[in-house]
């Protein structure tokens, strides 16, 4: 019975971690190249805790929206649909919606190189699905605070992205989590640029932190000055009572 237990609260853990899993991209400390941008993202992962194994898909949409020049706002909606298989179990559907607002600007610097900020305030809605074994959603409103940098150089060719972000959930079931990353980025040529970097998630458990980090590259290719795309791999280089495994997926992205 123990051993059961203990299973199934792995396994809810396991399905949260996944479901609340951040990203780290390219100069998402800027301001796009027009004030708005659809983000459409497919991406497949297979990750492990203890005996539990999650397969999931998913397919989001991100609208993002920015303002001013040197000093304005950003918006962002992340609404993503999924389909989960845990130890057998299955579930589709959309997950929660989650809504950010913040202040961004930039300071350009003698040597014409750059610094980008943005900093975001939110709140995730439970839209999905909380409530069956395999749950699509968390069921909660979780509050969120964080920023991201991009530092560019004088040539724009060359970027250092930073992000970082704190969630508090609604109910103390789950602990408050930080979500960190970081991605180097290099433009070669005009049209492909690429990156690598890390991604690390930490949960702050009344026992000790659990933690697990994650090495990832990037590659985008710009269609043109409106469209791009974008593969990335992610995978698991360290943890403690986390998950592991890896991430691969596609974006595509449509300014206007």
């Amino acid at each position: 019975m123990i051993n059961r237990i203990r299973k199934i609260a792995l396994g809810s853990t396991l399905v949260a971690l996944l479901l609340n899993a951040r990203a780290d991209d390219f100069l998402i400390g800027t301001h796009g190249p027009t004030d708005w941008q659809l983000d459409d993202r497919i991406t497949y992962s297979e990750k492990s805790l203890d005996n539990m194994k999650i397969n999931t898909s998913a397919h989001t949409t991100v609208v993002k929206h920015w303002t001013g020049d040197k000093f304005g706002w950003f918006g962002i909606g992340v609404l993503p649909y999924k389909h989960v298989r845990k130890n057998g179990e299955e579930n589709s559907g959309f997950g929660d919606f989650t809504l950010k607002l913040g202040p961004r600007g930039y300071t350009e610097f003698r040597d014409k190189s750059s610094f980008h900020w943005i900093l975001n305030g939110g709140i995730s809605f439970p839209t999905g699905d909380s409530s069956s074994k395999v749950n699509l959603g968390t069921g909660e409103f979780d509050t969120k605070l964080g920023f991201t940098t991009t530092y560019l150089s004088e040539n724009k060719k060359s970027e250092l992205t930073t992000s970082f972000e704190y969630t508090v959930p609604e109910q103390k079931t789950r602990p408050d989590e930080i979500a960190t990353g970081f991605i180097i980025g290099k433009q070669i040529g005009p049209k492909i640029r690429l990156g690598c970097g890390m991604t690390g998630l930490t949960k702050l458990n009344e026992q000790g932190l659990d933690y697990s980090l994650n090495a990832r590259v990037l590659l985008r290719y710009n269609l043109s000055k409106k469209v791009h795309i974008q593969l990335l791999g992610e995978t698991s280089v360290a943890e403690h009572n986390m998950p592991h495994g890896f991430t691969i997926g596609t974006f595509v992205r449509y300014n206007f």
